[in-house]
């Protein structure tokens, strides 16, 4: 019987030489050690902020141990299906998974609370440091003592922001008795906005905002989400709030089964990829941001620094009673030490010019390579290897892709269509403005990717926009070499 949560395949040559009928040859090459594979579970699109760390445990265990991340099962539950996953990983259902603090809160981890504290990280790479440095030991330490799994690494998310609906926020009076609702659903992220007068809403989707509501912790990368632009949105660029944590946790029977030295692995390897986390989310975030702004969902605003200092004065009792607290005070003072020589990220502002101004132009020259229909079959596992963006719905099916001589293109998946304003082409980088009103499919945005065309093949990656390490555009497109079809 195989064992629990190992992979093993077999090849027909090595099937072969079980059963007697291979060659008897002494000098064939031993086969190559099986590698030992656990599956995560994670309610995030794509692999999500769980992608580096396997990447590390592979690296650090060079081959030996591989993760395979499962998003499929609790896909579409939202926050709903946080504690689902925590629950299979107490039951042995799977070896590892991705959960929220607020799951662990429930189970009566404290040591957590402070990485959602008002005002004690507001930076993607402070969040990278603090989680990657020696305090997320003593916080694991918690979760392993009190919840009932293996607390393997704590992996930063994407920077959360004030955002005003249907108005921007121009005072703290302006939250008093007002409802502002958090998608950190975090008990601490609650109790400071209610410290600051608001009344609060708690919601496990990132994908609705109600009328009536006033306010929202929002990410960039949010508020492009399905319903999220249904209303104005105003992003507050010098009000950052809290940054997301997730945490990675094992099975205890499973984690136990290891090796040692696969045990090592899996410390180190959320240790040495909460920077590297940080990094890729942060780009995420920039490419996020430029969307949102070349497609006029969002606006930039600034709270008057008068008001900045209101508000944190509002929040602070929070923060103190953590400090006095026995248990946490010792936490919130190493964080202090861990991000004091880390700058403040500048306030968040829209850059113009980001995308072209200037008519389509006729791809002749190299440039004629890309002209024609090329199709690709996107499957879920093709997509899932192409490291969705947080934030993408759908993408899997048929893929089409059309460009024409005049210079302008045509995207369809899964029996969806969505025409582009243009094309233009500069050396191996190709932009894309798209056209229409279904913002949740990319309408008003500006996509980005280096190509090449060999014989019948043509391949796109992400590429950078204007000050962004990262590409935007969907994942369907970049998701394997397409086929040339006419």
């Amino acid at each position: 019987m195989t064992a629990p949560f190992r992979s093993i395949t077999l090849s027909i040559a090595c099937l072969a030489a079980l059963v007697g009928c291979g060659s008897t040859d002494k000098s064939s090459a031993p086969a190559a050690p099986v590698p030992t594979v656990l599956h995560l579970s994670t309610i995030t699109f794509g692999d999500g902020p769980a992608a580096p760390f396997t990447d590390e445990v592979k690296r650090l265990s060079g081959g030996a141990l591989t993760i395979q991340i499962d998003t499929a099962q609790h896909r579409d539950s939202g926050r709903a299906g946080d504690p689902a996953i925590l629950a299979d990983v107490l039951s042995g259902k799977v070896p590892l998974g991705v959960v929220t603090i607020e799951s662990l809160q429930a189970k009566g981890v404290r040591s957590l609370d402070p990485l959602a504290a008002p005002g004690l990280i507001t930076s993607v790479a402070a969040a990278g440091v603090v989680d990657g440095g020696p305090i997320a030991k003593k916080m694991l330490d918690e979760v392993t003592a009190k919840a009932g799994v293996v607390g393997l690494a704590v992996v930063p998310g994407r920077l959360r922001y004030l955002v005003g609906v249907p108005s921007p926020v121009k005072a703290v009076a302006d939250l008093s008795n007002q409802t502002v609702k958090l998608f950190e659903a975090s008990t601490v992220a609650a109790d400071a906005f209610k410290a600051a007068g608001a009344n609060v809403v708690l919601d496990n989707r990132t994908d609705t905002v109600k009328s009536g509501e006033r306010a929202l912790d929002s990410a960039a990368s949010d508020i492009s989400n399905r319903e999220m632009t249904s209303v104005a949105h105003y992003l507050m660029g010098n009000v950052p709030l809290w940054t997301e944590h997730f945490v990675v946790v094992a099975n205890k029977k499973a984690f136990d089964g290891l090796s040692s030295s696969f045990r090592s692995v899996l410390a180190k390897a959320g240790s040495s990829s909460a920077a590297i986390s940080a990094t890729a989310v942060q780009q995420e975030e920039d490419g996020a941001l430029l969307s949102m702004c070349n497609a006029k969902l969002v606006e930039v605003d600034r709270l008057a620094p008068a008001e900045v200092t209101a508000l944190s004065t509002a929040m602070k009792p929070v923060t103190d009673a953590m400090r006095a607290d026995p248990d946490l005070g010792p936490i919130v003072k190493d964080i202090d030490r861990s991000v004091a020589g880390i700058a403040t990220p500048a306030a968040l502002e829209c850059v113009a010019g980001a995308a072209p101004d200037s008519d389509p132009v006729a791809l002749t020259g190299a440039a004629a390579a890309l002209v024609g229909v090329w199709k690709l079959d996107v499957t879920q596992e093709l997509f899932d290897k192409a490291h969705p963006l947080g934030n993408e719905v759908g993408g899997v099916g048929l893929s089409e892709l059309t460009f024409t001589p005049d210079g302008h293109f045509d995207y369809s998946v899964g029996g969806g269509h969505l025409p582009s304003t243009g094309v233009w082409v500069d050396g191996d980088l190709v932009i894309i403005k798209i056209l229409g009103t279904c913002t949740q499919c990319g309408a008003g945005e500006t996509w980005r990717y280096h190509w090449s065309v060999f014989g019948d093949k043509l391949t796109l990656t992400r590429a950078p926009g204007a000050g962004v390490t990262l590409g935007d555009g969907p994942t369907g497109i970049v998701a394997g070499p397409y086929t040339r079809s006419n």
